[in-house]
């Protein structure tokens, strides 16, 4: 993978990043929160599920952290379903159980609508990792933003991508959830990054449910009906590996290019030893300890800034995106 289209897509990234950054009020952009110490707060942390190695270090990130600053919080896990998160998200209101939310929403746009009752109902609300409403990055009237799969960065990703891969080719893209902000960002790239370029054929474009078997299954059946497959994108990691697995269940290691977003611990190894091409890195523990902090911050008064891009945290060279080229500088958050 060739220097120039690293330099050239994080030139796009870092712009992008700086502006997520500084929020969409320049120096003044900040959010704050008057409030008690932190004593007073009870947290809610609403995470989508916690069934991957992902969100298992997004729930021991919050406790940590809640523990280290000294904060109450607990955990409640939707089970990456919507309605039960929208019926947890009634009850905490109801019985009025925490003072202060911390939101990983599973379906951003549905949730919307209860965590503005929320907020209008006292309830302090800081989002993590999906924006919400609709939003790109901060929805006004939340404490503040932390994440690190913006549509901004997706679309470096697959600019990057493209980049990679002048001739075009047959492309396959695998996603998370439907609903899922984080699916439809990697959705809008491919659309206007790929589908746009006459030189790709984009021949599958699946959502699953971010499981490495599931990924196995719908790669698999990709692979056969499409045997001059080219190029397999991936949102997630666990679903890489499946990916990479049916590649080499099929015989076609090296054929097929593989490019990933999350870069745990198994694709780092899989970067070394050939069989990933690039990831763009997720940051599960930073992205979660960020928003405790600036949560508890918040709470207690201090400016925050309304968005944190977790791609100011990927500091080595060629950084945002890891390729063989600068592998051993990057360590993973997440196996």
């Amino acid at each position: 993978m060739s220097r120039g289209f690293l330099t050239k897509a994080f030139a796009v990234l870092t712009a992008t990043s700086l502006f997520a950054l500084a929020g969409c009020g320049g120096d003044d952009a900040s959010s704050s929160s008057a409030g008690g110490g932190a004593g007073d707060m009870k947290i809610g942390y609403f995470i989508s599920g916690t069934n991957n190695s992902y969100v298992q270090t997004n729930v021991n990130a919050a406790k940590e952290t809640a523990e280290k600053l000294g904060v109450d919080l607990e955990v409640i896990s939707g089970n990456w379903d919507s309605a039960t998160q929208i019926n947890q998200f009634q009850t905490a209101m109801t019985r009025k159980t925490y003072n202060t939310w911390i939101v990983a929403a599973v379906a951003p746009d549905q949730a919307c609508a209860p965590i503005r009752q929320a907020m209008a109902q006292g309830i302090k609300v800081f989002v993590s990792n999906q924006s919400l409403c609709g939003d790109a990055t901060f929805t006004e009237g939340t404490m503040g933003f932390v994440g690190g799969q913006t549509p901004e960065l997706y679309d470096a990703w697959m600019d990057a991508i493209v980049e990679d891969n002048p001739d075009g080719g047959k492309l396959a893209l695998l996603t998370g959830p439907n609903l899922n902000a984080n699916t439809n960002n990697a959705l809008a790239a491919l659309k206007d990054k790929v589908e746009s370029n006459s030189a790709f054929d984009v021949v599958s474009n699946q959502q699953s449910d971010y499981t490495t078997a599931s990924a196995y299954d719908v790669a698999q059946a990709v692979l056969q009906a499409n045997p001059d497959l080219k190029i397999y994108v991936t949102n997630y990691a666990e679903m890489t590996k499946g990916v990479v697995q049916a590649i080499e269940a099929a015989g076609k290691t090296g054929q097929v290019k593989v490019y990933d977003y999350g870069a745990n611990e198994w694709i780092v190894d899989a970067i070394k030893d050939g069989k990933v091409t690039m990831s763009l890195p997720m940051l599960p523990y930073t992205e979660v300890a960020k928003s405790v902090e600036l949560t508890v911050d918040a709470y207690e008064g201090k400016d925050i800034p309304e968005s944190f891009d977790l791609s100011s945290e990927l500091t080595f060279d060629g950084a945002p995106f890891v390729t063989a080229d600068n592998v051993d500088q990057f360590k993973a958050e997440f196996k």
